[in-house]
């Protein structure tokens, strides 16, 4: 399970783009978040993800279901059916995997997506000033391809991975990004053909092409080859805020809002917004869905008042997170019962957080020796329970949720002062050193199905010794998470994998180092006769499918 913090980057808007009403062949989409990159090795903004789904296929991706499936691929190797197997090679083992392109799959000038396609995509990624937007390369030590038949080759890992078929990459056509690599691979990421010339025929192996370049305010595509059943033109718009965003679909500028960018109270004010129109609630529907985003608490269990297990589950009792979201968000949001999504393939519905009980909550702050006193405060020792709460200034939402955790734990005698911080602050000192007294309250974006090593391993305490590259700040140390830890990701049997990711959460319920609220709320706004569009729990995937939009 990996981290990342996203943030949005603010521009202002020169041009709005011209309709295809009449045709009903085509959609206008505003977008909030700019697009860094244009090539999809190297765009790292979730609006560039967003916008390279419609040109490019990765190799591998989670459906909706957080199932892992085929983009470009034919098929997932496995070790069941041999097409993945454990070699040895002079002491050291090794993985291998057998991949093959589907056969119907091009890029738009025609030349087919072969392997020599991947080996090259993954020399470009490897070189170091390259700095790709993703880590599935970096586990990668040998591609070898097919000569009889490119579409096939083999791919040989470092390291034996039970993740190693999560190659959620974008290929890059050789025949065109090849020569332009070779020639000055220290600037490639600014001399890229999708940076200079990103219209050129052959970039694309998706359904649509990019024939108009406005970044970082509009860019156009059209469907390689017409489709009258389906949408031919999309036409993707920058607005710098929710509200430009809204009044440019009151104005007929677009027809259609991502989800990305979009935060909970930008979904308030949406819903506000439809609640006051009618047209708008006529011709258009606000869809919403859970995300990938992890809204909790981290403890600092280095505090000698939150060193008891007891009074952390105390605290965790407290809390009635169906309250807080109703009170908080004012949108519908799914509750957090761990760090496992109910999505993702190890989780299970009887492992759950503590459920809320005041009762509960109180006694075992009693039973710890933190006597309730006539002012409402708990003490021991003559020390107070007094805790401060550390979280990002900005956020409406958030000072709301802060707020209201402060009121419950109020109800059992616990004091806590609130304390907000501005980004940098909190997520380069506050954050990342974990210089924090008490709670921090933050997000953080799962990757599905990946190992949380960097979150709960004691190794990964950030300490000035490893340079704060640690992301266990909440400095929980526990032999049992560790042990498993160590030996999951290399574990490829999934049966074997679940009963340790089990017992991993049993730990993590039982230890309480951090307290789980909520995953963040996702919404778009679509048009209400658009067909076979559905927005995604993962971010910024819901292009996948605009293959299949429609009217």
């Amino acid at each position: 399970m990996q981290t990342i913090f996203l943030f949005l980057i603010f521009g202002i808007i020169l041009a709005t783009p011209k309709l295809h009403a009449a045709e009903k062949d085509s959609v206008t989409i505003g977008i909030v978040e700019k697009i860094d990159n244009l090539n999809p090795i190297l765009g790292k903004s979730s609006a560039a993800k967003y916008v390279h789904q419609i040109y490019s296929k990765p190799l591998t991706y989670l459906d909706d279901n957080w199932k892992l499936v085929c983009g470009l691929c034919e098929k997932i190797p496995t070790i069941a059916d041999g097409s993945a197997r454990i070699i040895e090679q002079k002491k050291k083992k090794f993985l291998r995997a057998d991949w093959k392109i589907k056969e119907n799959i091009f890029w738009s000038d025609g030349q087919p997506v072969t392997g020599f396609d991947v080996f090259k995509t993954w020399i470009i990624a490897s070189y170091p000033k390259t700095e790709p937007n993703t880590a599935a390369f970096a586990n990668i030590r040998k591609i070898i391809v097919n000569k009889k038949n490119p579409r096939k080759f083999t791919i040989e890992y470092e390291k034996i991975k039970s993740n190693f078929d999560s190659l959620g990459f974008h290929v890059l056509p050789e025949h065109i990004e090849g020569a332009v690599f070779d020639e000055d691979p220290d600037n490639y990421r600014q001399n890229t053909t999708y940076n200079v010339a990103p219209t050129k025929k052959g970039l694309f192996n998706a359904g649509f092409s990019l024939t108009k370049k406005e970044l970082p305010y509009q860019l156009a595509f059209e469907r390689t080859l017409k489709n009258k059943k389906k949408l031919n033109y999309v036409t993707v718009v920058y607005y710098n805020s929710s509200q430009k965003v809204m009044t440019a679909l009151q104005q007929n500028k677009i027809e259609m809002i991502s989800a990305v960018g979009i935060t909970p109270d930008d979904l308030v004010y949406f819903k506000d917004t439809f609640t006051n129109s009618k047209e708008l609630s006529e011709k258009y529907s606000i869809e919403l869905s859970t995300s990938e985003v992890f809204e909790h608490l981290d403890l600092n269990l280095r505090n000698p008042g939150l060193a008891n297990s007891n009074v952390r589950k105390a605290l965790s009792y407290a809390i009635n997170t169906e309250e807080l979201i109703a009170e908080s968000l004012n949108i519908p949001a799914e509750t957090a019962e761990t760090f496992l999504h109910s999505n993702d393939q190890f989780y299970v519905a009887e492992s759950v957080s503590p459920k809320f009980d005041l009762k509960l909550a109180k006694k075992l702050l009693e039973a710890s020796g933190w006597k309730l006193l006539k002012n409402g405060s708990r003490s021991k020792a003559n020390k107070i329970l007094s805790l401060p709460l550390v979280t990002t200034e900005g956020d409406e939402f958030r000072l709301r949720v802060a707020h209201y955790l402060v009121k419950q734990w109020a109800k059992i005698g616990v004091r806590v002062e609130l304390e907000l911080q501005k980004n940098s602050e909190f997520f380069d000192e506050t954050l990342k050193k974990a210089h924090f007294k008490g709670f921090i309250m933050y997000a953080w974006l799962t990757v599905p199905n990946e190992s949380p090593r960097t979150m709960f391993y004691s190794n990964e305490i950030p300490t000035v010794q490893n340079g704060y590259t640690g992301q266990n700040a909440m400095g929980w140390i526990n032999k049992s998470v560790d042990e498993i830890l160590e030996n999951y990701i290399s574990e490829l049997d999934f049966d074997t994998r679940k009963k340790m990711m089990l017992a991993l959460e049993a730990e993590y319920l039982n230890d309480v180092p951090s307290i789980p609220l909520y995953w963040h709320p996702r919404g778009s706004i679509v048009p209400k006769d658009m067909k076979n569009y559905k927005l995604s729990t993962i971010e910024a995937q819901s292009t996948l499918t605009i293959d299949n939009w429609s009217y």
